[in-house]
């Protein structure tokens, strides 16, 4: 019944970046079932551990709130690696910051769209 109570349809973006910024969250496994699982995963949590260290070496806290503000404040060449290369950072950042409604609730990396 939860979801069906959810007034915010785009509830699902905070909600997985939050547990995505978790110390030890293994979310990075949603969706790799059929998709290079392993090795894949290796590659996401790179990207989730070196993107928690910016957020520290730039003053935030792995919130969703401060990611928020991070994103949207100035983004250079470091910020947009993270958000060119993890499906949640770009839908968070094209909901949040761009007002982007497009995002869909999904694991579906093909999603992602690329900001310049």
């Amino acid at each position: 019944m939860r979801p069906f109570k959810r007034r915010d349809k785009y509830h699902f973006i905070k909600h997985y970046l939050s547990y995505w910024l978790y110390p030890n969250s293994n979310h990075n496994l949603l969706g790799l079932e059929n998709r290079g699982g392993q090795e894949l995963f290796g590659q996401l949590e790179n990207i989730r551990l070196g993107f928690r260290e910016l957020l520290a070496k730039r003053g935030y806290n792995n919130t969703s709130e401060d990611v928020i503000k991070l994103f949207s404040n100035e983004i250079d060449d470091e910020i947009k690696y993270y958000i060119n290369n993890h499906k949640i950072l770009n839908d968070t950042f094209r909901y949040y910051v761009l007002k982007d409604e497009s995002v869909n609730d999904n694991h579906h990396w093909r999603d992602i769209i690329k900001y310049d």
